[in-house]
């Protein structure tokens, strides 16, 4: 019989207390007002892709990677995941090629990742160069292409 192994990937979470309302993240509140997750006689459920599930005051809610809600509970959580602690970086990347009127431009913007290694993965791999924003000195740019280089600082 084969055998797998879950591969590393990141996620957020929190645990659920009534008192942590100032730790409660954003797309927590924005299912709460989705209707995705729901109060019920004071109790809380989340709508997940396996069906409706209840969650009690202890349970971690974690946002999966294609942002799917579930609670877990704390033990099977912390068996399962540990802390990552994410750094802030500033990322920099010019334009090597653009129709208009460019006398020049780039892109920047700033990512969190565990590492400037990691950082480079997910600007070359996961999409994450559209958080960057497109700056230019003059007039107006119909299309652009990119170096392959990326400038990364840890800030």
């Amino acid at each position: 019989m084969p055998k797998y192994r879950k591969k590393p990937v990141i996620i957020e979470a929190f645990q659920y207390e009534l008192s942590n309302k100032e730790n409660t993240p954003d797309w927590f509140l924005e299912s709460i007002n989705n209707g995705t997750s729901y109060y019920d006689s004071f109790e809380l459920y989340i709508s997940t892709l396996e069906g409706v599930h209840h969650v009690s005051i202890g349970d971690y809610i974690i946002k999966g990677i294609n942002g799917e809600l579930y609670p877990c509970k704390p033990d099977i959580f912390e068996k399962t995941y540990e802390k990552v602690e994410m750094t802030k970086f500033k990322v920099y990347q010019d334009a090597n090629y653009a129709v208009g009127h460019l006398r020049y431009g780039h892109r920047e913007g700033i990512i969190e990742a565990e590492s400037k290694e990691d950082a480079l993965n997910k600007l070359k791999n996961e999409g994450y160069t559209d958080y960057l924003d497109f700056v230019l000195d003059d007039y107006e740019l119909e299309d652009v292409d990119y170096d392959d280089d990326f400038e990364i600082e840890q800030i």
